[in-house]
């Protein structure tokens, strides 16, 4: 039906014009369709385009290749030091002082007290722990860490509870120490370390 009312109307177009339409006759574009044909775009917009994106190619390429100036902090000048209100004499020369006590001779070190330090500060792995403490370990299991440079920062979550360095982990278990990717426990005396 709309292709029969588009037919007279260009009939009626034509015949206003003074021609009578054939059958390979174009239609007379209507207002509606004047207003949805695109502008076209003149040489004029292209060159004011093309001439904004070469500014903004010429600014990032300047601000990428010219090297940045390092910046230098300038301390404020320190005021000159006052001179002293006072003149110092000159030091008096007094009489050698008197020759000190002998010392008294230091107790003799066992092999056993020289050793008990050096136990305590050896951080072992569980498999170097002997066998009667290894039994005696309670299941320590790691859910998660949080590392920092400050220690009081740091946190480790063990058996889904989260704790913080010098810790009490369970009975007689202490958390000493949190690092990267591992922490040290002491245990009756041992010192071990866990990986995670």
């Amino acid at each position: 039906m709309s292709y029969i009312l588009d037919a007279l109307r260009r009939a009626d177009a034509e015949r206003e014009r003074g021609a009578v339409p054939g059958l390979h006759a174009r239609p007379a574009p209507s207002n509606a369709d004047a207003a949805r044909a695109p502008a076209a775009i003149g040489p004029g917009t292209w060159v004011l385009a093309i001439a904004v994106v070469l500014a903004v190619l010429v600014a990032v390429s300047w601000q990428w290749l010219t090297p940045e100036t390092p910046r230098v902090a300038v301390a404020p000048a320190a005021p000159p030091a006052a001179p002293p209100a006072v003149p110092v004499a000159p030091p008096r020369a007094t009489a050698p002082a008197a020759l000190d006590p002998i010392p008294a001779p230091r107790p003799a070190v066992s092999a056993a007290t020289a050793k008990e330090p050096a136990a305590a500060e050896r951080i072992y792995t569980i498999a170097e722990l002997p066998e009667e403490i290894r039994r005696q370990l309670p299941t320590i299991t790691v859910g998660g860490s949080m590392y920092s440079d400050d220690a009081a920062r740091r946190m480790l979550i063990i058996n889904g509870q989260l704790y913080h360095e010098h810790d009490q982990l369970a009975p007689g278990v202490t958390l000493e120490q949190i690092k990267l990717k591992a922490a040290i426990l002491k245990f009756q005396g041992y010192r071990y370390t866990i990986n995670f």
